[in-house]
């Protein structure tokens, strides 16, 4: 069987093999991820455990999760031939990968329903998500586009951290957090973000 890769190696590998800018390569690897991930849900996609096991049918976010699906080098050049992007992946057995797992690590990730359970009382409203282009911190938060149709949607994905750092600083949020709240807040309702971005803690 042909090596197995996280799903969303593929957009890293392309956007770097490319030489895109910061900003352009962002924009490209949440698109061609967003898309990618959209088949995986749908299960248009051929994907793997790690350990090498079929997943067969739809993979929902939910168990995305606990489950990262993996593809092949064949599996994910067929689905760009199909979705007429003009790329080949080569991908990239290195630290790249690495990077690339942070890029889009869905259990760093919550819904607008999780960050407005935390965060709602310290400014953070409901109406923001539904027009993310006036609120650029938030928007640039987002990692993973809403998919779907009424009554089978997924919820956009939003980086918590990024979500705190926005509301620390915006100048548009009513009840300011102080930075040492924020981080009390991201501690304790996202653990396991906390402990990914804990270095920048200023409480330590």
């Amino acid at each position: 069987m042909e090596n197995l890769y996280p799903w969303h190696q593929l957009a890293w590998d392309i956007s770097v093999a490319q030489g895109m800018g910061e900003d352009i390569e962002q924009g490209f690897q949440q698109q061609i991820a967003t898309e990618l991930n959209r088949d995986i849900q749908n299960g248009s996609v051929l994907c793997w455990s790690e350990s090498g096991d079929p997943i067969r049918g739809s993979v929902p976010l939910e168990l995305q999760r606990k489950l990262v699906p993996h593809i092949t080098q064949k599996v994910g050049n067929e689905w760009l031939k199909q979705n007429h992007y003009l790329f080949t992946w080569e991908p990239i057995n290195s630290h790249a990968q690495e990077i690339a797992a942070t890029f889009i690590d869905l259990t760093l990730l919550e819904t607008p329903e999780a960050l407005l359970g935390a965060f709602k009382q310290w400014g953070l409203r409901p109406d923001w998500f539904k027009d993310l282009n006036s609120h650029g911190w938030l928007l640039n938060a987002r990692r993973v586009k809403g998919q779907g149709q009424r009554g089978n949607r997924a919820p956009a994905l939003f980086c918590p951290f990024a979500v705190m750092n926005g509301l620390i600083s915006s100048v548009r949020v009513a009840k300011r957090i102080s930075p040492g709240k924020a981080w009390y807040v991201l501690e304790h309702k996202f653990p396991k973000v906390y402990a990914h971005f804990s270095v920048n803690d200023p409480r330590l």
